[in-house]
């Protein structure tokens, strides 16, 4: 497993990483875990130096190493885009089968949500302590429901990254909360129409409620949720280290596989009634909408 050491500076100095390669399977490793939003790529993306290389990392990515840096010490941290070789199919599939271990071994998690904007301070002191909407008003909803509605909470990989946490915190910008005050907040504001419809409250309430689901659960939830993924078959992927009937290797991630065949498979574990006279249409027709495929293949 690849480590990304995130070396101490201050937050005008250049970004400095190392790779460190280290047995997963040592109880004495000890690292943390990132949770962020790729977004698109583009060709003035900043570049990082990791060891004697520099590497193009997405803006996003590097705004979140930018604030999460700290001065009196190195950070310990594994990133999905760093600590896996994207370009290599197979590895990126092997390590895709390890993320549930990887996020449920992780110390902690930082979810980081964005650089500060639309007032995202603001809502983040009052996620923090509520009792200051009260000092603020009326107008500070706009803010809050601005940052629980960030594209971040949109992700299908959130599941697994925050279901298997065994603690994480949210940072924007500069401000950061603890998951105790994320999850306690929001259930405290859920009498508000907007922060029950935002994407931010049911991921919080699946952590405060953890129970064991089943693959088809998982997805269903997140067909519901609108969860996007930016490759197809991720969708299906991203479950798998929490769905308590993918243990055994039912399904195995294989970025070389059809993307029909993900399906076929999917199907064949998560439909009781495959062979059945009445098949379950519905879940077949939205799990294939959700994946891209040609509605010919819905029926399947």
């Amino acid at each position: 497993m690849r480590i990304v050491v995130l070396k101490r500076g201050s937050v005008h100095k250049p970004l400095l990483c190392n790779l460190l390669h280290v047995d997963r399977a040592d109880p004495r490793v000890s690292y943390e875990a990132l949770s962020y939003e790729w977004g698109q790529p583009s060709d003035s993306d900043p570049f990082v130096a990791v060891d004697t290389h520099l590497i193009q990392i997405r803006k996003n990515l590097y705004d979140a190493l930018k604030h999460i840096r700290l001065e009196a010490r190195d950070r310990y941290l594994w990133i999905d885009s760093l600590s896996i070789d994207q370009s290599n199919l197979k590895e990126r599939g092997h390590q895709v089968n390890l993320m549930g271990e990887i996020y449920s071994n992780a110390e902690h998690v930082v979810v980081w949500l964005g650089p500060a904007r639309d007032d995202s301070d603001i809502a983040m002191e009052c996620l923090e302590e509520p009792t200051m909407i009260d000092a603020y008003g009326h107008a500070v909803w706009a803010p809050i429901l601005a940052l629980c509605s960030r594209p971040y909470w949109r992700r299908g990989w959130i599941q697994q990254e925050i279901y298997l946490a065994q603690r994480f915190t949210v940072q924007c910008g500069a401000h950061c909360i603890s998951h105790t005050h994320l999850c306690a907040t929001l259930k405290e504001l859920s009498g508000h129409d907007g922060i029950r419809r935002s994407p931010a409250y049911p991921l919080s309430r699946f952590y405060a409620n953890r129970a064991p689901k089943r693959l088809r659960e998982w997805l269903e939830t997140g067909i519901k949720s609108g969860l996007q993924t930016s490759e197809p078959r991720d969708f299906v992927y991203a479950m798998l280290g929490i769905s308590e009937d993918c243990h055994d290797g039912s399904i195995v991630p294989d970025y070389e596989k059809p993307l029909c065949d993900v399906y076929r498979e999917t199907i064949a574990l998560c439909d009781p009634e495959v062979g059945c006279k009445v098949p379950n249409n519905r879940f077949r027709r939205d799990l294939a909408v959700r994946l891209g495929l040609d509605s010919s293949l819905r029926a399947l």
